[in-house]
């Protein structure tokens, strides 16, 4: 069942919930915004805690203090976001806390284990068998996109699309899925939700 607290708050910050919706975005998304604006803790986010929160936001990102963002000083909170969310998944993803990700914590997170080796391997550029924060962004690039499709395609994991591999494969779908990125076959899960 779901969390008429989280659903509430959803809707509170204009997300517009379905049941659809939501289990795409998931709880944990929704808990996160939650523990961003509970100030005063006690487990539930009021319209005034959201107000208060974004108002401070605005404030913290208006670096010419001119009562207006510019292009620049919105992509600086929306890169610092995008860092705090990669910095965020990583620690819940990693289980023995030591900042990396192993092979076997990221396929955790998956729900095929063969896709999730391939993409690890993919990602770990600089072959330490972990994955940092910046592997684990470039898995949101152009670049972690096409790995993502690669390892999908690449059944057998073995690291080479066979013909009856890309023949059986159902091709990516474009369109209007999580956050307005396009899902596919097998795509919205792990670090890349």
């Amino acid at each position: 069942m779901l969390n008429k607290k989280l659903i509430s708050l959803a809707v509170v910050l204009g997300l517009g919930v379905s049941t659809v919706a939501f289990a795409q975005w998931g709880q944990h998304h929704l808990a996160r915004i939650a523990a961003q604006y509970d100030t005063d803790g006690n487990g539930e986010v009021t319209i005034q805690e959201i107000q208060a929160g974004r108002s401070a936001e605005f404030s913290q990102y208006d670096s010419d203090g001119n009562a207006g963002l510019s292009l620049q000083e919105l992509q600086t909170l929306m890169q610092n976001k995008r860092t705090q969310n990669r910095a965020t998944r990583l620690a819940e993803m990693d289980s023995d806390g030591n900042g990396v990700l192993s092979v076997a914590e990221f396929q955790a997170g998956h729900r095929n284990p063969v896709v999730a080796a391939t993409l690890f391997g993919l990602a770990d550029t600089d072959q330490s068998a972990t994955l940092d924060v910046n592997e684990m962004a470039e898995l949101k690039s152009q670049q972690g996109r096409l790995w993502r499709q690669f390892a999908h395609i690449d059944a057998d994991g073995d690291g080479i699309i066979s013909e009856t591999e890309f023949s059986n494969h159902m091709p990516m779908k474009r369109g209007r899925g999580h956050r307005g990125h396009g899902r596919g076959h097998g795509q919205g899960h792990g670090f890349y939700k």
